[in-house]
């Protein structure tokens, strides 16, 4: 989990697994959710979003992974410069 100027949300990362973790396996590929972090986010869904030529980089880029959680995530801050207050980063 990772806080920003538009709020809390979740991130892939590699890490070894703990005894506090939570296990899945989908396609042969292992995800590791820690157990408290489960308890606040519920199920979490991974998707893989293909680039569709906007947004903040303009270009066509590679696309990426979307992570999203069952339950409601804490708002994080707010930022007053930058691309989160200019809108700058959508479609």
């Amino acid at each position: 989990m990772q806080s920003s100027c538009s709020g809390t949300s979740l991130g892939l990362g590699l890490d070894d697994k703990k005894d506090s973790d939570k296990v899945f396996e989908e396609d042969g590929v292992t995800f590791l959710v820690d157990d408290a972090i489960f308890a606040t986010t519920g199920a979490i869904k991974v998707d893989y979003i293909k680039a569709s030529g906007c947004g903040c980089g303009g270009g066509s880029g590679s696309g990426g992974f979307s992570v999203s959680s069952e339950k409601k995530l804490g708002r994080g801050g707010s930022c007053s410069t930058g691309s989160c207050s200019s809108g700058s980063c959508g479609c």
